[in-house]
C-alpha cells in the first residue's frame, strides 16, 4: 500500500567570498560555505510501505572552504578547497587542489574521512567570465570498486552578476564615475 503524505521541512544555506583584487582574476582569495537540507527530519512513515517510525529524511550538512595558495589569478593559481558532508550518520570529506592555468582548470583530489573512498581528477575551462565547464572523473578505492570502475561527472556552473553590496555606495561623484 502507498499513500500519498506532505511534511513540512526546509533548508537553508550561506555563502561568503572574497573576491579578487584584479578584475581580470576569476579566483577568488578565499570562499567558505555552509548549507543544512532537511532541517526538520521529516518522518516518512506510512510512505513506500515503510512501517517504521523511525524512517525520516536525515539532516544533510554540508560545508566548503577554499582559498587562493598562490598566483596572480589572471594566468595561474593554485586553489586547494575542502568539502565536507554529513548525512545522519554518515560522514564524508574531499580535498582537492585545482590548478588555474587560463582559462584551463585541471584538480586532483582525494575522497575519504576514516578510510579511503575514491580518488578525483577534474577538467574544465572558463567559456566565458561567467560560464565554467568541466568534467570530472572518481575512480574508486573502496569495497564498491568490485561493483563500479567509478563514476563520471559533468560540471556546468554559471555565475549570476553581483546585484547587492554589503558596503554603502560610494556618493562622492568627484572619485565615482558610478554616479551622475
Amino acid at each position: 500500500q502507498t499513500g500519498n503524505k506532505s511534511a513540512f521541512d526546509f533548508g537553508a544555506g550561506a555563502y561568503f567570498s572574497l573576491p579578487s583584487r584584479s578584475q581580470y582574476d576569476n579566483v577568488e582569495r578565499f570562499y567558505a560555505g555552509l548549507f543544512v537540507d532537511h532541517i526538520l527530519e521529516p518522518k516518512l512513515d506510512g510512505l513506500y510501505n515503510s512501517n517504521s517510525d523511525d524512517a525520516k529524511l536525515y539532516r544533510n550538512i554540508s560545508a566548503m572552504v577554499g582559498f587562493k595558495a598562490f598566483g596572480d589569478g589572471k594566468d595561474i593559481a593554485l586553489v586547494p578547497n575542502l568539502n565536507f558532508r554529513m548525512q545522519g550518520p554518515q560522514m564524508q570529506a574531499d580535498l582537492i587542489a585545482n590548478l588555474h592555468v587560463s582559462p584551463m582548470v585541471f584538480g586532483l583530489g582525494y575522497r575519504g574521512l576514516t578510510n579511503a573512498d575514491a580518488l578525483i581528477g577534474v577538467m574544465g575551462f572558463h567559456a566565458s567570465q561567467r560560464l565554467f565547464v568541466a568534467y570530472s572523473y572518481d575512480y574508486t578505492l573502496s569495497e564498491l570498486g568490485v561493483a563500479t570502475s567509478g563514476s563520471h561527472d559533468i560540471i556546468i556552473q554559471y555565475t549570476w552578476p553581483r546585484v547587492t553590496r554589503i558596503l554603502p555606495p560610494n556618493l562622492d561623484v568627484k572619485h565615482n564615475p558610478d554616479v551622475r
